[in-house]
């Protein structure tokens, strides 16, 4: 389960806010921008005793002002952090009726409605109201409104998926402290900027970029030691335990357990139950599901009755799969489950398919290969509805963007035809040249309109080009080349009947490569494994990046034999030399192979493309099943002429299947498999 991270106050029981009604407290010194946006800061802590003290001001501050909005703004954000909606609504209303024209103002009251939707865990909505705060907030020389909005924005990126649009609003957020740092203390600027290098270190991670998170997470963490704050130092510490995970580096346990004291110093609830969860992580990783339990059970109690749901859900998940891990398959299964139903209501889809993939793996290796296969099904699936997400965003930010440069267009038309009709007007008393003038404005007319069509016709082939670029580059793979998914589907339909070969080609023990040598060398070993893929293949087969480290292979129809032939030779040629990745460090990869050629022998070839691509997706699972570094073949029907007789064929060895071993792996004198090779 990935580590878990928070922004905000901790969720503690509040009394009524504001008991004292408006203008009956006594006096006191008037509040500033900067010591209302300290409170807002100490509210992180204790909510409660800062909104005593903003409590004292409520209905006294001036309607309108940059004070009385900062005041309501600060104070909307702690409801919002405490989840109290029926208080939220009565300030809102205030912000309404104090400034419904001013711009700043209706900003303020959809980032307080925003941060509400996403602790209440509605993150889509909580995305659209964020947005729409930033469309209307202006820039200025005091941007501090569009900093709570990027980082906000920033976590609900990241929680959702949106992977790019997290890492474009965390660099606005460090850009936007750092247009600040001028007008502010220096201990509220490294405290500031702490804050949001973190964010973006996080948001690079979920980007695969764990180097670069790297760079800004040290960065964080000398801010925080600078602005001598606690809660920052906990949070820089908690982001370097992941990142020293996904690096493979040592010190990811003694990161955490650094966080969790740093958060005790502070005295921040949140972030210990954060911690804590993390930590179960960490023992989970290490195949300590004993302490992985009480680590996840310690936590979901804490979690649960402060009301924060993604901490619940990092919690159950990580008692789920330390269940799953003991051998007790219902209890695990149902506690991940639990956790999955949690996202998938919070809307946060990168969390449900990363959750969703970490149960096939749990199922895997406890023997439970049905629900396994059943568990790397729905997480294909929701793969597959993100990326049409993704595709469907990028193709409507362009689109917004063509209609506003059209809409631009047409407004400098409407102008430059007012200023004609205006230099008419002003010779209103000589006829001869208001004519003259008139004419002249008509030939002008003619040839704006004409050359704004000439534009348009271009900004038209322009549009279309940039689409055709867009659906170009949108299926074919970054990292390798190969075609993905959504090129395999366009390319091959949806044909009421599915003929051809089908070899899907999943990298043993991937993990190890990422732990070991890091993202860097897994992404050299799928490198060297397509390159491998397109020597083997012909020119008319159709070879793809299926998923992380899964390849899919289609080819015409070939016959038992020939099948056969191709699915040892990839077995032998993927892992027939070892991948070099510098440094005097090697791999041999190793591959599991599911395969079939359509139609089947002996049937009735009723089977359409998705139907094909399970059961040999059922066929790589076998192989996996069997030891690894083998091929598992769909060879002949099985005698039935209803293909779900099939699924009740992989369940014992049958005339359906015909499978065959790769070339052995190097073995140790334990006999298990060597990863790595010599250099």
């Amino acid at each position: 389960m990935a580590l878990s991270f928070v922004l905000g106050p901790a969720a503690l029981p509040l009394a009524a806010w504001a008991q004292a009604p408006p203008g009956s407290s006594a006096d006191a010194t008037a509040p500033t921008l900067l010591s209302l946006r300290a409170l807002g800061e100490r509210g992180r802590r204790d909510p409660e005793g800062v909104l005593v003290e903003l409590a004292r001001w409520r209905g006294r501050l001036p309607v309108g002002g940059d004070i009385w909005r900062e005041h309501l703004l600060v104070t909307g954000l702690l409801l919002g952090d405490l989840r109290r909606a029926d208080a939220l609504e009565a300030l809102l209303r205030e912000l309404d009726a104090g400034g419904p024209e001013d711009p700043r103002t209706r900003a303020a009251g959809l980032l307080v409605r925003g941060n509400l939707e996403r602790e209440q865990g509605d993150l889509a909505r909580a995305e659209d109201v964020l947005v729409s705060a930033q469309e209307i907030e202006p820039t200025g020389p005091n941007d501090y409104t569009r900093l709570r909005i990027a980082e906000l924005l920033t976590l609900v990126y990241i929680d959702r998926g949106a992977r790019e649009s997290a890492v474009g609003q965390a660099q606005d957020a460090v850009r936007i402290v750092d247009a600040l740092a001028a007008s502010m203390p220096d201990a509220d600027v490294q405290r500031l900027r702490a804050r949001t290098l973190n964010n973006l270190a996080r948001a690079l991670l979920r980007a695969d970029d764990a180097q670069r998170a790297r760079e800004y997470n040290l960065q964080g963490q000398r801010a925080a030691e600078l602005a001598g704050d606690l809660v920052e130092a906990s949070r820089s510490r908690n982001v370097e335990a992941y990142i020293l995970a996904e690096l493979g580096q040592p010190g990811e346990r003694e990161s955490l357990i650094e966080a969790l004291r740093l958060a005790d110093a502070a005295g921040w609830q949140r972030q210990r139950m954060i911690v804590l969860g993390n930590l179960a992580d960490s023992h989970l990783n290490a195949g300590e599901y004993e302490l992985a339990v009480q680590r996840a059970t310690e936590t979901l109690v804490l979690a649960r009755a402060a009301g924060i749901e993604n901490t619940e859900s990092l919690a159950l998940t990580n008692l789920g799969l330390a269940e799953l891990g003991l051998g007790r398959i219902a209890a695990g299964t149902q506690h991940v489950e639990q956790a999955i139903a949690i996202e998938r209501r919070r809307s946060a889809h990168a969390e449900e398919a990363q959750i969703l993939k970490e149960l096939g793996r749990a199922l895997e290796r406890a023997g439970a290969i049905p629900a396994a296969v059943d568990a790397f099904h729905r997480y294909r699936e929701l793969q597959d509805r993100m990326l049409v997400r993704v595709h469907q965003r990028s193709v409507l930010d362009l689109q917004a963007r063509y209609e506003r440069e059209q809409r631009d267009r047409e407004l400098a038309l409407r102008a430059r035809e007012a200023q004609l009709q205006e230099a008419s007007l002003r010779s209103d008393g000589l006829r001869r040249q208001v004519w003259l003038l008139g004419t002249v404005a008509g030939v002008l007319a003619l040839g704006v309109v004409a050359l704004l069509l000439m534009q348009q016709r271009r900004a038209n082939r322009a549009m279309a080009d940039v689409n055709e670029r867009l659906r170009a580059e949108g299926e074919l793979d970054a990292l390798t080349g190969l075609a993905n998914r959504r090129h395999v589907q366009d390319r091959v339909g949806a044909p009421p009947v599915f003929r051809g070969a089908l070899f899907l080609i999943d990298l043993d023990h991937f993990k190890r490569v990422n732990d070991r040598h890091g993202h860097a060398g897994g992404d050299r070993v799928l490198v060297a494994v397509a390159e491998r893929l397109r020597e083997i293949t012909r020119g008319s087969d159709l070879v793809a990046r299926w998923g992380g480290e899964e390849f899919l292979v289609v080819t015409p129809a070939l016959t038992l034999a020939r099948a056969h032939e191709l699915a040892n030779r990839l077995l032998s040629e993927i892992g027939g030399r070892p991948v070099e990745l510098g440094g005097g460090a090697s791999v041999r990869p190793s591959v599991s192979i599911g395969y079939a050629s359509f139609p089947l022998v002996g049937g009735p070839g009723e089977l359409g493309w998705e139907r094909a691509l399970a059961l040999v997706d059922r066929a790589l699972y076998r192989a996996k099943a069997r030891g690894r570094n083998r091929a598992c073949g769909v060879l002949r029907w099985p005698g039935s002429e209803a293909a779900e007789a099939l699924d009740s064929q992989f369940e014992r060895d049958g005339e359906a299947f015909d499978w065959s071993e790769g070339p052995p792996m190097p073995r140790t004198a334990a006999g298990g498999p060597l990863p790595e090779a010599a250099a």
